[in-house]
């Protein structure tokens, strides 16, 4: 598993094995996709904050505790079958009739997909979620070097969107601004400046789906 040479490398990363057979479908014959969460801050970012940041400054962590179920593949990797989506997370373990005419439209001959023989964990979802072992080293680091942390907890992926369209909104009309654009960023193609540039208000969408359409 190449996840396995990446954490060997390192014992601040956690490597995250996705297959995902929907929304990657097109690119699993061809390419494996790992995402490397880290675990502890590491010498480079701790120097970082350091030469950037004053004591009693503030360290801000956005903690994402969206969870899905993974598997584990040993020591700091896991194998995470589907993703954030309009898909289910049970869709993904245990099929259903939306997953059983998808894969009758891709002319597959499964009606759901078999997961692995391989033991079963709940961690913070590969893309999304927050490892709470960065948390705790943030924590330490902190208090050792005099900084404060805030935190800011959110359970999806797409949770703070509206609150910040409505930030927007009401920051624009105490400056006397009435905004009638809206500007839908979507996963990372986002424009923070052109949203002030044009007076517009932002909405993030994770995905071109449904269900960021219906948020």
């Amino acid at each position: 598993m190449p996840g396995h040479h990446i954490v060997k490398r390192s014992r601040d990363i956690m490597a995250h094995l996705i297959h995902d057979p929907v929304q990657d479908r097109y690119l699993l014959d061809e390419v494996a996709l790992i995402r490397v969460k880290r675990l502890r801050l590491g010498e480079e970012y701790k120097n970082y904050i350091i030469r950037t940041l004053r004591p009693g400054g503030t360290i801000l962590i956005l903690k994402c505790t969206y969870k899905w179920p993974s598997f584990s593949l040993g020591a700091r990797s896991l194998f995470q079958v589907g993703g954030f989506g309009d898909t289910d997370i049970r869709e993904y373990v245990d099929g259903g009739p939306r997953v059983k005419q998808f894969l009758a439209e891709e002319n597959s001959r499964f009606h759901y997909w078999k997961m692995p023989d391989l033991k079963q964990v709940v961690a913070p979802e590969a893309e999304w979620g927050f490892d709470e072992d960065l948390d705790e080293d943030i924590g330490v680091f902190a208090e050792r070097n005099g900084y404060n942390v805030c935190r800011l907890y959110f359970d999806h992926p797409e949770s703070l969107s509206a609150p910040t369209a409505d930030f927007y909104r009401a920051w624009y009309k105490e400056r006397g601004i009435e905004s009638r654009r809206l500007m839908a960023d979507c996963f990372s193609q986002m424009s923070p400046s052109w949203a002030l540039h044009t007076a517009s208000i932002p909405y993030w969408m994770a995905f071109n789906t449904k269900r960021s359409l219906d948020g």
